[in-house]
């Protein structure tokens, strides 16, 4: 019988898990940073990325271009590949990241 466990994820009161799970598997976190910022600078990393926005405006930066996101619109990618994200409204800029990780490869 499996059971559910309370597990911390930034910008979340509470998330719970069922502990037959890999928690490294899915990584779920909110995040706000203001306006003209990105929370750090583009990198890659193993599996898919899917950034959602829920306050404010800003655009995704890949390797075939700015992709702009408004609140209620999604992006999703091969996080493999080289990302960022910025801030680009006058301010802050609240989304959710959910990243689907590749445990085959290291990230």
């Amino acid at each position: 019988m499996t059971a559910i466990i309370e597990v911390n994820k930034k910008g979340l009161d509470k998330c719970w898990l069922e502990d037959s799970l890999n928690p490294e598997q899915l990584h779920l976190h909110i995040t706000e940073i203001p306006a003209g910022t990105r929370p750090h600078p583009p990198h890659a990393h193993s599996g898919a990325e899917a950034f959602y926005v829920l306050e404010g405006s800003g655009e995704i930066e890949t390797e075939s271009g700015s992709i702009p996101l408004q609140p209620n619109q999604a992006v999703i990618l091969d996080a493999s590949r080289v990302h960022g994200l910025v801030n680009t409204g006058s301010g802050p800029m609240k989304y959710i990241v959910i990243i689907a990780k590749d445990l085959s490869k290291n990230s």
